[in-house]
Protein backbone atom coordinates (compact mmCIF):
# COMPACT_ATOMS: atom_id res chain seq x y z
CA UNK A 1 0.00 0.00 0.00
CA UNK A 2 2.76 2.36 0.42
CA UNK A 3 3.94 1.97 -2.49
CA UNK A 4 0.85 2.39 -4.29
CA UNK A 5 0.70 5.36 -2.57
CA UNK A 6 4.18 6.75 -3.06
CA UNK A 7 3.55 6.75 -6.94
CA UNK A 8 -0.10 8.08 -6.63
CA UNK A 9 2.13 11.38 -5.36
CA UNK A 10 5.21 10.79 -7.68
CA UNK A 11 2.66 10.86 -10.70
CA UNK A 12 0.64 13.73 -8.97
CA UNK A 13 4.01 16.00 -8.64
CA UNK A 14 4.64 15.11 -12.53
CA UNK A 15 1.22 16.02 -13.40
CA UNK A 16 1.77 19.55 -11.80
CA UNK A 17 4.83 20.16 -13.02
CA UNK A 18 3.65 19.38 -17.16
CA UNK A 19 0.99 21.14 -16.61
CA UNK A 20 2.70 24.31 -15.27
CA UNK A 21 5.34 23.46 -18.06
CA UNK A 22 3.29 23.38 -20.38
CA UNK A 23 0.42 26.07 -19.99
CA UNK A 24 2.24 29.00 -20.67
CA UNK A 25 2.74 27.12 -24.30
CA UNK A 26 -0.09 25.30 -25.15
CA UNK A 27 -2.82 27.12 -23.19
CA UNK A 28 -4.98 25.71 -19.71
CA UNK A 29 -6.85 23.28 -22.11
CA UNK A 30 -4.38 21.52 -24.19
CA UNK A 31 -1.15 21.66 -21.41
CA UNK A 32 -4.43 19.59 -19.26
CA UNK A 33 -4.83 16.86 -21.46
CA UNK A 34 -1.20 16.50 -22.47
CA UNK A 35 -0.19 16.15 -18.92
CA UNK A 36 -3.37 13.88 -17.29
CA UNK A 37 -2.28 11.45 -20.52
CA UNK A 38 1.10 11.45 -19.64
CA UNK A 39 0.87 11.04 -15.60
CA UNK A 40 -1.79 8.41 -16.32
CA UNK A 41 0.46 6.21 -18.50
CA UNK A 42 3.26 6.60 -16.77
CA UNK A 43 1.23 5.81 -12.79
CA UNK A 44 -0.08 2.88 -15.18
CA UNK A 45 3.42 1.50 -15.90
CA UNK A 46 4.69 2.09 -12.66
CA UNK A 47 1.96 0.59 -10.26
CA UNK A 48 1.67 -2.58 -13.06
CA UNK A 49 5.35 -3.02 -12.10
CA UNK A 50 6.00 -1.94 -8.27
CA UNK A 51 3.01 -2.40 -7.41
CA UNK A 52 1.34 -5.21 -8.97
CA UNK A 53 4.75 -7.03 -9.94
CA UNK A 54 3.73 -7.63 -13.36
CA UNK A 55 6.86 -7.60 -15.88
CA UNK A 56 4.33 -9.18 -18.62
CA UNK A 57 3.98 -5.91 -20.94
CA UNK A 58 0.84 -5.54 -22.46
CA UNK A 59 0.60 -3.01 -24.95
CA UNK A 60 0.67 0.00 -22.44
CA UNK A 61 -1.40 2.70 -24.60
CA UNK A 62 -3.89 0.85 -25.12
CA UNK A 63 -4.98 -0.77 -21.90
CA UNK A 64 -4.72 2.88 -20.62
CA UNK A 65 -7.04 4.20 -23.38
CA UNK A 66 -9.84 1.18 -22.42
CA UNK A 67 -9.34 1.95 -18.73
CA UNK A 68 -9.60 5.49 -19.66
CA UNK A 69 -12.73 5.05 -21.90
CA UNK A 70 -14.44 3.18 -19.36
CA UNK A 71 -13.68 5.63 -16.65
CA UNK A 72 -15.23 7.67 -18.64
CA UNK A 73 -17.96 5.78 -18.95
CA UNK A 74 -18.55 5.33 -15.52
CA UNK A 75 -19.03 8.90 -14.84
CA UNK A 76 -22.11 9.39 -17.55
Amino acid sequence: MVVFAMIGIASTVVYAVLYVTLRGRLGSLKANAVALAASAIANTAANRRFTFGSVARPPLCATTCRDCWSSRAAWR
